[in-house]
């Protein structure tokens, strides 16, 4: 039993806040096994009925960071992501749209896991694709210098983290973990395009990201619920591009997209949702599916500095995808990862 993290504990249980230190020594004392299932339970359910601020979730992100396993990467790396929770069950757009932002010469870094709540994660998805996940730090680097997109698989590279999986399991509830684990990156990348299945949470996010030193960053909301700009009506993007903060609502008809049921962009499971981006770049899908993937991906080339719009990056994307250049970077991503 930890003596040190009973006070802590007591604090938050009186909806007390806690300080970066406070953050990191608690967490010290959960990483070294010292504190019991029982307080970190404890720890973690005080803070959520407390209500985490936005700078514990900050000093949470840095302490996992700290603790993680990490590759060097160049320092406009992207990541395009979500926060999950959105129970769409749709195939992995953000995944899909990794490739066609790398197509257009951006550097991706992305971190991701495999699925809790929904039916593919996006270490599913990768693995489903053909690309192995089980990557060491160094051999990632190999694939972000090489192809251009490198893929952390989360449980590899936190192995310290141990010691909470199973009271988050026990006490069932969101945790602060839940909040700031999209947020970490072993690649310590400051370019972010993340989704978030509610809208109250963009500012939220945006105010830890831009604590943490972010340069560009689209939390992106699609106004049906899913943690991706959405095909079924219109979404918002809190974009933020190292100066001024906008808001930007768009509509898929305002680039000549029809709108869609949810229904048409859901899979049973990750190899549907491999095979379903598969057809997209290979050109035997035309349909909503290839709309909501190049929506995603204008919004990332937007966020990479590759282009000036989303009606840039919307044309950009289509011609990534129809090119065979996103196909391409797919396949370069899984022919390298399958040789170490």
């Amino acid at each position: 039993m930890s003596e040190i993290l009973r006070p802590i504990i007591g604090k938050v249980a009186k909806r007390e806040n806690l300080s970066h230190d406070e953050i990191k020594i608690a967490m010290t004392e959960i990483i070294n096994e010292k504190a019991t299932p029982a307080q970190i339970g404890a720890f973690l359910t005080a803070l959520s009925i407390k209500g985490e601020t936005t700078d514990e979730i900050k000093a949470l992100v840095e302490v996992i960071y700290e603790n993680a396993l990490k590759i060097n990467a160049p320092k406009d790396a992207i990541d395009i992501h979500g926060t999950g929770g959105d129970f769409s069950d749709s195939f992995n757009i953000s995944t899909a749209s990794t490739f066609v932002v790398a197509a257009a010469g951006a550097i991706i870094a992305k971190h991701g896991n495999k699925s809790n709540t929904g039916r593919s994660g996006s270490a599913d998805a990768f693995e489903a694709l053909g690309i192995n996940i089980n990557l060491k730090p160094n051999e990632v680097e190999q694939c972000i210098n090489d192809v251009g997109i490198g893929f952390m698989f989360a449980q590899n590279f936190h192995p310290k983290l141990k010691p909470i999986v199973n009271p988050r399991k026990e006490i069932g509830v969101r945790t602060i973990f839940n909040l700031a684990f999209p947020l970490v990156s072993p690649a310590n990348v400051k370019n972010h395009s993340l989704g978030v299945a509610t809208w109250e949470l963009a500012p939220f996010y945006m105010d830890v990201l831009k604590k943490l030193g972010c340069n560009r960053i689209a939390i992106i909301h699609g106004c049906d619920g899913m943690d991706e700009i959405s095909i079924s009506g219109p979404s918002k993007i809190l974009f933020y591009d190292g100066i001024k903060e906008e808001t930007i609502i768009i509509n898929p008809e305002d680039f000549g997209m029809e709108t869609a049921e949810m229904k048409n962009i859901q899979v049973k499971g990750s190899e549907e949702s491999a095979a379903t981006i598969r057809k997209i770049f290979e050109g035997k899908i035309n349909d909503c599916r290839k709309d909501i993937v190049i929506l995603n991906s204008a919004v990332g080339l937007l966020v990479a500095g590759k282009a000036i719009s989303i009606h840039d990056g919307v044309e950009m994307a289509k011609n990534l995808i129809e090119s065979g250049k996103a196909l391409n970077k797919l396949n370069e991503l899984s022919m390298l990862s399958r040789c170490f």
